[in-house]
Formats: C-alpha cells, sequence, structure tokens
C-alpha cells in the first residue's frame, strides 16, 4: 500500500512540528500550528494504555 502525496505532506509536516518542539525551535513550531489551536490532553488514568 502506497502513501498520498498529501498524507506525505501531512506526515513531513507532523515530524518537523516534532523536531522543532523537540529542539526548541518555537519559530518553526509557530508556522505549523493554527493560532486557534485548541490543547486536549488525555487523562491517561481513564485510557488503558
Amino acid at each position: 500500500m502506497s502513501i498520498s502525496q498529501p498524507e506525505l505532506h501531512v506526515r513531513k509536516n507532523v515530524e518537523t512540528l516534532y523536531d522543532s518542539l523537540k529542539h526548541g525551535d518555537d519559530e518553526t513550531a509557530s508556522k505549523l500550528l493554527a493560532i486557534d489551536l485548541e490543547w486536549c490532553f488525555m487523562d491517561l488514568q481513564i485510557v488503558n494504555i
């Protein structure tokens, strides 16, 4: 199964975001996130991981 071009684009953006966060590159991270982004954190006590 091959990955479509849009999927590759999204994957690259996610990898770039995580890499920029890991290295403290706020400028790059801010370019990848929407200005009205809302964060949601799961309660890991509820989720069976």
